[in-house]
C-alpha cells in the first residue's frame, strides 16, 4: 500500500506539473501575441505606413514583400510558413464550396501558431539537453515562460515606480508606460528565432565539438541559414564560436568567419527575391523600384530612434530584466520536487556545458544591450527576451551545479565521520 501511495502522489506531481506548463505556455503565447490573435488576417495593418491595406494577408507576406527595412532580413520563417499557408488554402479550397474570410483567417494565424510551438518546443528540446534531467528541465522551462510572459518585470516595475522616494505624476506615468511596453510588447514571428536559437546554440556547443571543425564551405552554408532568421544571428553565433572554441582549446579558428560569406549571399538572393513579389506590381499602391540596389537600401537598419533622454530609461529596463532573471533562476533552482529530501537528485552541468552556456550569454548580452541603447524603438521591448532566454538558463545552471558540489561534499564528510 505504501507503494501504491508514493506511486499515486509520483503521478500526480507529474500531472500537475506538465499540466502546468500547458498552462503556462498557452498564457505566455496569448500575453506576447495580441495583435496577431486579433487581427491574424491582416497583419499589414501592424505597420503604420500600410494601414490602408485591406486584402488579406498573413505577418509572413508582409515580412516577404520587405515594405519597410526591418522586415527584409529576417525571412527565414517565412519561406517555410508562407508556402504552408498557401497550399494548405488551395488544398483547403478543393475540400469547401466557398472559403470565406474566416476560415483564411484561421488558416493563416494555426500557421503562425505552429511556428511558435516549434521555437518554444526546441527551447524545451535544448534545456532538456543541457541539464538532462526532466525535473530541472521543467523548472527552468516554466521559469523561462514565465518571465517572457512580462508579468515579473511588469510587476518589478509597478513595486519600484510605488516606493516612496517623492517622484512626480508624470515620472511615474512614463516609468508604467515603459515598463508596460517592455513587458507585453507583441512578438513578431522572427522574435521567436531568439528563443529557440540561443538555447539551441548552447546545446549544440555542449554536445558536439565537431561544430569546430566543420569545412569552409560547411560554416558558409551554417551562416546561410543562421541569417535567414535574423541578420544578428550571425555574429552571434560566430562569437559565441571563437568564445568557446578559445576557453576550450585555446585556438580560433579564422574559417568560422565564412559564415559572414554566407550571410552575405542570403542577403543579396534576399534583395533579389523582392522583384517576384508585390512591391514589382505596378497596379499596387505599394510599387516601387525593385532593383538590386535599391531594395539593398532599404535592408540598412534604419528605423524610429528612441530619443537619447530614453536610453537612460531603456539601460535601467535592462539592468532589472537581468536581475530578475538571474535572482529567479536562482531561486527556482532551489526549489526541488518530485523527491523526498533524503532523496534529492540535483543537476550537475559538466565543465563543457557551462563554457557553453557563457560562450553564449556573452555575446547576447553585449550585442542586445550595445545594439538597442542606440535603439530602434520598436525593437527594444521585444528582442529583450533573447537577452532573457540567455540569462536565465546561465544563471539556473550555475546554481544547480554549486547546490551539486555543496550536497556532494556534505555527503563526503558525513560518510567520513561515519
Amino acid at each position: 500500500m505504501k507503494f501504491l501511495n508514493t506511486e499515486i502522489r509520483k503521478f500526480s506531481f507529474c500531472g500537475f506539473a506538465w499540466t502546468f506548463t500547458f498552462i503556462n505556455f498557452t498564457a505566455f503565447i496569448v500575453s506576447r501575441n495580441q495583435f496577431w490573435l486579433t487581427h491574424p488576417g491582416q497583419a499589414w495593418l501592424a505597420a503604420g505606413a500600410t494601414e490602408n491595406r485591406t486584402s488579406l494577408a498573413s505577418e509572413f507576406a508582409r515580412d516577404l514583400s520587405c515594405y519597410q527595412p526591418q522586415t527584409c532580413l529576417r525571412s527565414g520563417a517565412s519561406f517555410i510558413s508562407q508556402p504552408l499557408i498557401t497550399i494548405t488554402t488551395k488544398f483547403a479550397e478543393l475540400v469547401t464550396v466557398d472559403l470565406n474570410f474566416e476560415q483564411r483567417s484561421f488558416i493563416i494565424l494555426f500557421i503562425g501558431l505552429l511556428w511558435r510551438i516549434t521555437c518554444v518546443a526546441i527551447l524545451f528540446i535544448s534545456i532538456k539537453f543541457l541539464l538532462e534531467t526532466l525535473n530541472s528541465t521543467l523548472r527552468l522551462f516554466n521559469l523561462t515562460l514565465l518571465l517572457l510572459g512580462g508579468l515579473p518585470l511588469w510587476a518589478l516595475g509597478k513595486i519600484l515606480t510605488n516606493l516612496p522616494f517623492g517622484f512626480d505624476d508624470v515620472f511615474i506615468l512614463r516609468a508604467n508606460e515603459a515598463f508596460y511596453f517592455m513587458s507585453f510588447q507583441d512578438l513578431m514571428f522572427y522574435d521567436f528565432g531568439f528563443i529557440a536559437i540561443i538555447p539551441g546554440t548552447m546545446a549544440l556547443l555542449s554536445k558536439n565539438h565537431k561544430i569546430l571543425h566543420l569545412k569552409m564551405t560547411q560554416y558558409l552554408v551554417l551562416g546561410f541559414f543562421v541569417s535567414m532568421f535574423y541578420e544578428v544571428f550571425v555574429p552571434l553565433v560566430i562569437v559565441s564560436l571563437c568564445i568557446f572554441s578559445w576557453r576550450t582549446t585555446k585556438k580560433i579558428y579564422p574559417k568560422i568567419l565564412m559564415m559572414l560569406v554566407g550571410q552575405l549571399i542570403w542577403t543579396l538572393l534576399r534583395a533579389y527575391t523582392v522583384r517576384f513579389l508585390e512591391p514589382s506590381d505596378p497596379s499596387s499602391p505599394y510599387f516601387k523600384d525593385t532593383s538590386l540596389i535599391e531594395v539593398l537600401r532599404v535592408f540598412r537598419l534604419d528605423g524610429i530612434e528612441t530619443q537619447y533622454r530614453s536610453l537612460g530609461s531603456v539601460f535601467v529596463q535592462y539592468a532589472l530584466l537581468i536581475f530578475l532573471a538571474s535572482c529567479s533562476a536562482i531561486i527556482f533552482s532551489l526549489l526541488t520536487v518530485f523527491q523526498s529530501p533524503r532523496k534529492t537528485l540535483i543537476t550537475q552541468p559538466t565543465d563543457t556545458t557551462l563554457i557553453a552556456m557563457s560562450s553564449v550569454l556573452a555575446p547576447t548580452v553585449l550585442i542586445t544591450i550595445g545594439t538597442y541603447l542606440t535603439p530602434r524603438l520598436v525593437e527594444v521591448g521585444r528582442q529583450s527576451v533573447g537577452l532573457t532566454v540567455a540569462v536565465v538558463i546561465y544563471s539556473f545552471a550555475m546554481t544547480e551545479s554549486l547546490r551539486s558540489k555543496v550536497l556532494t561534499k556534505r555527503q563526503r564528510a558525513n560518510k567520513n565521520n561515519g
